[in-house]
């Protein structure tokens, strides 16, 4: 009986120390992880699928943001719940703001566990790919071109059209806006 009382917590603890989803080895592959990824809320793991492109992109507001919170009273952040945001690199803040978002409303990211992405066409050449792909969400489905790029022997989604396809309106409140105005 103790025996079996300890396969059935390292069998937990093995569940819950699963590897996030991360780039593939080939495009398709990157795209079924995403998936995963998306489904999971694993944002942490998205930002990670992204090239080093996409990551600048995705992570512009942040570096606006962190500009913007420099100058305010850690009283203030403290009491706006972003006292630990004037540390966090872009990738941290997304994490945060997304929890932050599910922590104000538990469902706000339910539709994604029903998401399905249907890879309808995959053209590669040398290190870059174009991915079409339809993303299935509340029994609509949206196509999106996704550009993958090759770095290292992953292949990675090339900009931040991964997020645009989902519904990123649900963390939106939680994500500050402090880029300003566009020049």
């Amino acid at each position: 009986m103790r025996a079996h009382v300890i396969l059935i917590l390292l069998g937990g603890m093995v569940a819950a120390c699963a590897p996030s989803p991360r780039a593939g080895r080939n495009p398709k592959e990157t795209v079924r992880n995403l998936e995963t990824a998306l489904r999971s809320a694993d944002i942490g793991a998205v930002y990670d699928m992204l090239s080093a492109r996409g990551q600048r992109e995705l992570a512009a507001p942040f570096v606006g943001l962190k500009g913007a919170l420099a100058s305010v009273p850690d009283a203030q952040l403290k009491a706006a719940g972003l006292s630990g945001f004037k540390k966090m690199d872009a990738r941290e803040m997304l994490v945060a703001s997304v929890e932050r978002a599910r922590d104000e409303n538990p469902k706000a990211l339910d539709p994604l566990k029903s998401l399905t992405i249907v890879v309808t066409d995959v053209k590669q050449r040398d290190d870059r790919a174009t991915v079409k792909a339809s993303f299935l969400l509340r029994g609509r489905a949206r196509d999106q071109t996704l550009q993958l790029v090759r770095e290292g022997r992953l292949w990675k989604l090339d900009g931040d059209e991964a997020m645009q396809a989902v519904p990123m309106a649900a963390v939106a409140p939680a994500i500050p806006d402090c880029s300003g105005p566009s020049p």
